[in-house]
Formats: structure tokens, C-alpha cells, sequence
């Protein structure tokens, strides 16, 4: 006879099977109540009908489940056993709805609140941080210049050409980092390049068909980001300039005029470009030959003429000359070549030059040449103004300093460009370079400050704005009309000469401001949320539009920094409080005596306890 197991002689009798349904029952019933409960608590986007729907289903399947329950003898033999599970049952249910009734006010609020903002603009910073941003993560070249730069330089010639590019290479430190200059031809001979044709002194470079292909294939990339660069922060502030011929001295092949190009597109439709290199200019009016991209009237000349008094219609509105001061072998032909640009030039004239302290110093005495030929005899205002980086037309604080006024830009690296250059296999790099921009005629009223006696405690360096101008809300409709409200005072905000210093819960910021110096300001969190999140957001060369609220010291120049230490040295305070500093001292002197007198006891009494113990402890031994 077959063996059975307990369960199943029980299972076979009606006693047996009435526990087997009660089981299952019991087990049904609270998976349903688990899942009624789960439904009930989890977070829902339903609408008041649908909830109601729901709940509605809900209620029917229970009352269905309990018709079912009284129809059968084990149900109704168990009726009050399962009293407990339906209370909570209806406890969950009503839990469930309270929260979904706090959920749906709380999507109501929520609903009208987005009403209210559904015109509003909300920006990462402030209307005014927003518009005085002049950064851009990746500069990168039209696709068609790209590519006909890359058609330009073959593959079979890399292997020629990095020789030349290290020529270039060097001649470009020997302009820039003459101390440098040394070092690096020594780590070009020891790398195994012949240095036998490198003149030792600063030198120019002659661009034959080589040079010129080794420029395009290595340095036109990183010219183009410095240019645009420069471009854009010129149509962030003046967006009414639409320029219809320009002059680009020393253009290569044509980098300033795609720049120009790619800036204003519908209004631009002549250039000249300048350059002494045949070849360079055979290459740049390749280029202006690609269609519907280059300028429809462009023209290319060797030298550059220079005259005293240019008729206006053989003017320019724009003049660029980009990292050609600093190959021109003298001051007086550098100073010469500056004056015939600025005779030649309409309405605005921009300059280029590496970032180094001596491309820097080219940038600033160019500058100071320019705002010196326009201010006539008995006036101290000149009749031309800088529109950047510059907030201000005196003497550049930076003249005579340690420090430099540049800025930098990141550029992409094309394939050929890394072929060129095998030992930076990087796809981006970082071009340092210095630029000013300056227009005809005085700078308007709206961007100047009447400038107050340099001291630490200043704060007239920034323009007044009005309180929406420094919220990073505001209505769409008001946006454009508030951005022309705004831009006229763009000219006067101070801009970061150099990349925030970011502490823990604070940050500083080095601004030249309009007053013609250099301030470092403190920007600590408690000075306002805004405020604050603005200078976080800020980047090397953009503008600071809020008025300081910490420490301002003075960094440059030097003369003005002097004085305010000697202010500070001077500074007396009255007897007054001389005395209640003193008294002050006296009640510190003495707050420190007596816990110093405290600390001691507790340490004698830490000493003795520690000496008894041990002593205990030496008598049990």
C-alpha cells in the first residue's frame, strides 16, 4: 500500500477542503488589498473624474467579492474574522484619498502658478549678466572654409611641412616670448630639426607657397576663433552696426573677412585685403570664390597707402589688422602703418595680436596713439571712444604693470592641423591674445560715470540699473523692448580682465571698470542669491553688471594703489574710539587670561586623576 502524506488524507475530506479555500481566500484578499493600497498611495496625474471613476470600480469589485464571500458557507463561517482586514481596508482607502486630494490641490496651485508665469522669460542669470556675456565654449570655422582649407593642404605634404610649421612656430615666440625663444630653439635642435636657417634676434617671415600652406594647415583656426572673438563682443555692443566694406591689413588668406563674413552677412559686400605675400593673397581669393559664402566685391593689394586726409567715400566701415603689428620690424613703422589705418577708417577699427605682455603692449600703445590723435588742443575728451574691452578712454592701467590685458578662446583642431602638429594630438586648444576695439566720435553719455576720488571704498564704477535688469525674470513680451532699454549702458560695466578666483562661499573678481582702474571685488553668498549665481556664471571677458557690496581694493595702476595704502596707513580714528578700542582689547585680554586660567586647572585636575589611577592600580599590584 502507497505511502500518503498527512496533507493529502486531510485535503480529501470536506473539513480538509474548506481550510484549503479559507487559505486561498485569505491570501486573494490581501494581495487585492495590497494592490488597492499601492494604487491608492502611488502619485497620480488623473483628473477629479477619473479619480472618482476609480473609486467607483473600486467600490464595485468589493461589493462584487462580498456577494461572492456570503454565498459560501466558509465565507460566512469566517465573517467575523475578515471584519479586521475590511477597517483597514477602508482606512487604507481613505488614506489613499487624502493624499490624492493633497496632490490634486497642490497640481492646482501649481496650474495657476504656471499661468501667472506663462509670459515670463526665467534665465539662468540676470537679464542684464545675460547681455553681457561674451563667451562661447568652441569657436569652430564655416564648414565650406574647413573644408577648402583642408582641400588646400595635401596629405602627401604633412611630412614636409612640419618643419615649416615649427619655423612658424618659432618665429611667432621670438615676437611674442623673445626670453623663451632660447629655451625653445634648443628643444627643436635636441628633437632633431635643423635650426641652421633660424635667426637668432626677433625676425618676420617671408611667406612663400610652403609657409603659406603650413599657415593654413596649423594657424588659421586659431586666428579665426581670436577674430570672431573680437567680432562678437563688437555686435553685442553696438547691434546697430552694419558695416558695408571693410579693410582687412594683413589678411593672409582672408581669415578677418569670413569672420566678418559669417557676422553680417546681409549687409557686408566689399573688401580689400592687404598683404605683402603673393601667395597668401592667391590663396585668400581662393577662397572668397567658394559660392554664395565669400564677399561679391573683393579686392587684394600689396602694400598699404597712406594718406592724410581720405576722402570719404574711399573710407571703410570697418578696419581690421589682426597679428600684424607685432611682425613689423619698428615702432615707427608700427606707429606709421596705425595712423594710415585710422585715417582710412569710417567708424570702427579693430586690432589683433597674440596674448603676451608684448603683443599686449602693441595693443595698449596703439590705443593710447589713436585717443591721443583725436583729442584737440584745450579739450580733455577725445573725439573717438573704445567700445572694448575697455570701459573707459584713459591710459590703460595695464601699461605700466606685472600683469597683461588678454583673453582667451577655444578653438577646434581640424585632422590636418594635429597631422601638422604631432606632438598636441588634442582636438581644441586654447588661443591667448589681446584686441581693442575702437569707433569715431565721443562715447556716448549713457556709458559714462562721472569718475569720484580713487579710494578702497569707491563704488561708482558700476552704472546704476534698475531692479529688473538684475532679476532673471521678465515678461517675453518686454524682453526686447527691455534688452534696447539696456544696451546703451552696456559700454560703461566693468569687465573680468582675468578668470574668477572661486572660494567655498565666495568669489573674486579682477574688473577694469570705467574709472579707469583695476579692482578686485568680493562676491560672498550672503550678498544675495542673484547676485551671487551671476558671479559663478561669469567667465574671462565678460561684464559685471552688479554694483559691489564687499571689499574693493585697488590692483593697478600702481600710483593709484600707492595712494590708497598711504590713505589707509594715514587713517586716524578719534579718541573716542581709541577708547572703546582699547576698553575692548582690555575685556578680550581678559576673556583670554581667564579660560587660559581654566584650561590649566583642568589640566592639573586631568593630571592628577590620571596620576591616582595609576597609583591605584601599582597598589593592587
Amino acid at each position: 500500500m502507497a505511502r500518503m502524506r498527512p496533507g493529502s488524507a486531510r485535503s480529501s475530506t470536506p473539513q480538509g477542503q474548506e481550510f484549503v479555500e479559507d487559505v486561498v481566500e485569505t491570501v486573494a484578499s490581501q494581495h487585492q488589498l495590497a494592490s488597492v493600497s499601492a494604487a491608492m498611495s502611488k502619485p497620480s496625474k488623473n483628473t477629479k473624474g477619473q479619480r472618482r471613476a476609480s473609486l467607483a470600480a473600486i467600490d464595485a469589485t468589493g461589493l462584487a467579492d462580498a456577494d461572492a464571500e456570503t454565498s459560501t458557507p466558509a465565507a460566512a463561517s469566517k465573517e467575523n474574522r475578515r471584519e479586521p482586514a475590511d477597517a483597514l481596508d477602508k482606512k487604507r482607502q481613505s488614506k489613499g484619498q487624502q493624499q490624492q486630494d493633497q496632490q490634486q490641490r497642490q497640481e492646482m496651485d501649481r496650474g495657476e502658478e504656471d499661468e501667472e508665469d506663462s509670459d515670463s522669460v526665467k534665465l539662468r542669470v540676470s537679464v542684464a549678466a545675460k547681455m553681457s556675456q561674451n563667451r562661447v565654449g568652441l569657436s569652430v570655422m564655416p564648414e565650406a572654409l574647413q573644408a577648402q582649407a583642408d582641400q588646400v593642404v595635401p596629405e602627401s605634404a604633412i611630412k614636409s611641412l612640419r618643419q615649416v610649421v615649427t619655423r612658424l612656430h618659432l618665429a611667432n615666440m621670438s615676437q611674442g616670448h623673445p626670453t623663451r625663444y632660447f629655451t625653445e630653439l634648443k628643444r627643436v635642435a635636441q628633437a632633431g630639426y635643423s635650426t641652421s636657417e633660424i635667426p637668432v634676434d626677433p625676425h618676420t617671415v617671408r611667406y612663400t607657397q610652403d609657409m603659406t600652406l603650413g599657415y593654413v594647415g596649423s594657424r588659421m583656426a586659431a586666428s579665426y576663433g581670436a577674430i570672431d572673438f573680437a567680432f562678437r563682443d563688437l555686435q553685442r555692443l553696438a547691434p546697430s552696426f552694419q558695416p558695408v566694406s571693410m579693410l582687412d591689413f594683413g589678411t593672409g588668406p582672408g581669415t578677418a573677412v569670413w569672420a566678418a563674413k559669417s557676422r553680417w552677412r546681409d549687409s557686408l559686400q566689399k573688401a580689400v585685403g592687404i598683404d605683402v605675400s603673393q601667395s597668401m593673397l592667391d590663396v585668400a581669393e581662393d577662397f572668397n570664390a567658394i559660392p554664395q559664402l565669400g564677399v561679391q566685391d573683393f579686392q587684394t593689394v600689396r602694400f598699404l597707402s597712406y594718406q592724410e586726409d581720405v576722402p570719404e567715400e574711399q573710407r571703410k566701415d570697418l578696419i581690421v589688422a589682426a597679428f600684424s603689428l607685432s611682425e613689423m620690424p619698428t615702432d615707427v613703422i608700427r606707429a606709421a602703418a596705425i595712423r594710415a589705418l585710422w585715417s582710412q577708417t569710417r567708424d570702427m577699427l579693430v586690432l589683433v595680436d597674440r596674448g603676451t605682455p608684448a603683443g599686449f603692449r602693441m595693443i595698449a600703445e596703439a590705443r593710447q596713439q589713436i585717443l591721443d590723435l583725436e583729442t584737440q588742443e584745450g579739450e580733455s575728451v577725445p573725439n573717438a571712444h573704445v567700445v572694448g574691452p575697455c570701459s573707459h578712454d584713459k591710459t590703460c592701467p595695464l601699461l605700466s604693470h606685472s600683469q597683461w590685458c588678454h583673453f582667451s578662446q577655444r578653438v577646434h583642431r581640424g585632422p590636418v592641423m594635429r597631422n601638422l602638429t604631432p606632438k598636441n594630438n588634442q582636438d581644441h586648444e586654447d588661443v591667448k591674445f589681446s584686441y581693442v576695439i575702437l569707433r569715431r566720435g565721443q562715447r556716448p553719455l549713457s556709458a559714462s560715470v562721472a569718475a569720484t576720488t580713487p579710494s578702497a571704498a569707491s563704488r561708482d564704477f558700476v552704472t546704476e540699473l534698475p531692479e529688473w535688469a538684475l532679476d532673471n525674470k521678465l515678461k517675453s513680451e518686454m524682453l526686447a523692448v527691455r534688452q534696447t532699454e539696456l544696451q546703451p549702458l552696456l559700454l560703461g560695466l566693468p569687465r573680468a580682465v582675468a578668470p574668477p578666483i572661486k572660494g567655498k562661499q565666495h568669489i573674486l573678481l579682477d574688473l577694469c571698470t570705467n574709472q579707469g582702474q583695476i579692482k578686485r571685488v568680493v562676491v560672498a553668498k550672503s550678498h544675495g542669491r542673484q547676485m551671487y549665481k551671476d558671479a559663478r556664471k561669469l567667465h574671462w571677458g565678460d561684464q559685471w553688471p552688479h554694483r559691489p557690496l564687499g571689499a574693493v581694493t585697488i590692483r593697478a595702476p600702481l600710483q593709484d594703489k600707492a595712494k590708497e595704502d598711504e590713505e589707509r596707513s594715514q587713517q586716524k580714528l578719534d579718541p573716542d574710539e581709541d577708547a572703546d578700542q582699547d576698553r575692548d582689547q582690555a575685556e578680550r585680554d581678559a576673556r583670554g587670561s581667564v579660560g587660559m586660567a581654566k584650561s590649566s586647572q583642568r589640566g592639573k585636575r586631568m593630571l592628577s586623576g590620571q596620576q591616582s589611577k595609576s597609583q591605584n592600580k601599582r597598589d593592587k599590584a
